[in-house]
């Protein structure tokens, strides 16, 4: 009976873990912007949490693609936080809220015009992690308090 109930319970946990686990990335910062010929710039953001965050570049390849495209994130201190040529993506992890400077270089195609786009998102911890350790940390006490009452019942 002991083994059906602990089946019973770990079968709730999965579910209950799968349907929490869609926490979706909220977009903390996003911008469009139409170069003509060249351009270099620096944004300062302001990041209200720490955590991890990911970093997006797209070149709308509108009215024509970039010939140099260049996405460089540091901290207000200088230290570095990632950097990226062209279109793509990274992730990098802030340790304590505060400003993130975004440094752009961009060069259209035979000096022409472009648009590119930069999005940051925060990407949250899955609920489910959270809900899993805890369900089995519980696990773990409640099984070594059987143990003990058994031995001590013996």
């Amino acid at each position: 009976m002991k083994l059906k109930h602990y089946v019973h319970n770990l079968i709730i946990l999965v579910v209950l873990s799968l349907g929490l686990g869609s926490a979706q990335a909220s977009t903390v910062y996003e911008e469009t912007r139409t170069v003509f010929g060249s351009t270099a710039s620096t944004t300062t953001i302001s990041l209200a949490s720490a955590g991890t965050y990911e970093a997006i570049l797209a070149d709308s390849a509108s009215p024509e693609a970039f010939a140099f495209l260049l996405l460089g994130l540091t901290r207000e201190d200088g230290s570095s936080l990632g950097a990226l040529f062209g279109d793509g993506s990274f992730t990098f992890t802030l340790p304590s809220p505060g400003k993130v400077l975004a440094h752009l270089s961009a060069i259209t195609g035979a000096g022409g015009t472009g648009e590119y786009g930069i999005k940051i998102s925060a990407i949250p911890l899955p609920p489910a992690l959270l809900l899993f350790t805890s369900a089995l940390f519980g696990l773990v006490i409640v099984g070594s308090r059987e143990r003990t009452s058994g031995a001590a019942c013996a």
